[in-house]
Parts: structure tokens; sequence; C-alpha cells
């Protein structure tokens, strides 16, 4: 990719707080051990609806919040409207048994306390790289996706060695497809570009977007995407739920493309 280029991770959302803040981490200073700042886990409803009205969504989301928002918005509690701009994150964590963990959620930039909804409620816009997708892979005879001895899906390649893309049904029947973006966030610092973060995030697109990524995007190109981000069952683990970002636009970036990093996304607090 251009080195010029920056990439883009933003969202915005409205709802009602479900839940009180907890402590979730605190960063300390490496030699004093004083702690700098302090994040809380606040969980959120939000909504979206696209503009024919053929899709709706109401999802709470979990939500960073630092102690500093907090304080200035007076306190943050249950029932309380809060408008956010912030960031989707999403990281490994290694677990106490070993395992690695993979946390979604949105991390407040800033925040505010309002009477009433805004227009828009759930918006995410992301500028990075495809780094994956679904190709075809091989079912056994019981009509089960076959894995190696690494649990990896065993593809099916052409008659060129290369992998096939491919797209998925779901249960209900729609046309699916399954994508990570990897988004980097960089700050300037003495004249350098230093890298901050490096997500990679399990996104899903439905339909046209679906297909479009099978015909028309090849792993490692540079794209712009948007859509909302949506809570739903995790298959297999009652209680337990999937975050993911729902995309309804990707397009590639070209070379000559400038990608305005300063650029706001519209608050529509109207």
């Amino acid at each position: 990719m251009d080195k010029k280029r920056k990439f883009v991770n933003r969202g915005v959302f409205c709802g009602e707080v479900k839940s009180e803040p907890l402590l979730d981490h605190q960063i300390k200073n490496n030699d004093s051990g004083e702690v700098i700042k302090e994040y809380y886990a606040v969980d959120i409803e939000v909504e979206f609806e696209n503009k024919n009205k053929t899709v709706k969504d109401v999802s709470v989301l979990p939500f960073l919040l630092t102690k500093e928002q907090m304080e200035e918005m007076g306190g943050v509690s249950t029932g309380d409207i809060l408008f956010i701009k912030g960031e989707w994150r999403a990281y490994d964590r290694r677990l106490e048994d070993g395992r690695r963990q993979t946390v979604t959620r949105v991390l407040s930039r800033k925040a505010e306390k309002i009477e009433d909804f805004t227009r828009t409620r759930n918006k995410v816009e992301f500028e990075g790289l495809l780094k994956s997708k679904i190709h075809k892979a091989k079912f056994d005879e019981d009509g089960r996706l076959e894995r190696d001895e690494k649990k990896r899906l065993v593809l099916i390649l052409d008659e060129e060695g290369k992998k096939i893309p491919w797209i998925r049904k779901n249960p209900e029947g729609h046309v699916v497809n399954d994508f990570v973006l990897q988004v980097t966030k960089e700050m300037e610092k003495d004249g350098e570009m230093k890298v901050l973060y490096e997500d990679f995030i399990p996104c899903i697109a439905y339909g046209p977007v679906a297909w479009q990524i099978m015909k028309e995007i090849d792993i490692d190109t540079p794209v712009k995407a948007r859509g909302y981000v949506r809570r739903r069952m995790k298959k297999g683990y009652e209680g337990e739920y999937v975050y993911e970002p729902v995309i309804t636009r990707i397009t590639p970036i070209t070379e000559d493309q400038e990608v305005d990093v300063e650029a706001e996304v519209q608050d529509n607090q109207e």
C-alpha cells in the first residue's frame, strides 16, 4: 500500500446505557506504578435501520469509557442516553489457560450525555486492507467442512493451485461472506509515522456486497467500508455473544485516491 495512505477506524453511536460502569483496566506509569488512566466497561443499546426500512437491528454493545469522560458528564448511570464517537476495536487477549480470545468493543474518543436519540445511532467506517475472505473448502462424507491437524479448513484449489473465492448461505438462505479487515492506527511522532495498533476486524456482508467481495476484491486490496455493528448469539454457546460489523458498502481504494483522516463522521444530531 502507498506509504502516504492513512487508515481509518471511526464510528458514531447513540443509545441508552443498560449497565452500571465497571472498571475494566488501568494504565500505569512504568516507573512509579501510578495510575495514569482508568477505563470502564458500559453496555449501551443502539439501533440501526437502513433507508428503505428493510433492515432493522437493535443490539446491546460493549463500550469503553475513561474515568475522565464519565466525570465530565457528571457520572454515567443506567437509563442515560449517550452520544459517542469512537473506534471499533478487535484484538486478541491471552487467557490464563493459554488460549487466545478475540476482544471486540467500542473505544470511546468523545462522549456526551444528551436528552434524546440522534438520527444516526449505529454507524462505523473503516479504511484498511482486506486480509481474508471465504474460499471454496472441502466437505467430508457427513457434509461437514474438513479441517487439518491445526483445525484450518482444507481448501479446494484450481488448476493453477490458487484458492477459489466463494460465498456461503446461512440457515435463512441468505448469501453471506465472512471476511477480515486489517486496520492500522498510526500517529506522527518526531517526523516519523508510529504504529499505535493494528487490528484484524472480523466482519460479515450479505447479498450484493458478499458477491462483490467474492468476485471483485482480492486479498490485500486497500478498501473503504461502512456499515453498523450488531450483537448475535454465539452458535453452540448459550448466553455468549458475538459482536461484528455488518458491512453494507465496500469499495476498493485506487492509488490516486487521498484519504482525509481528519474528516469527521457527521453527528446528525437532528
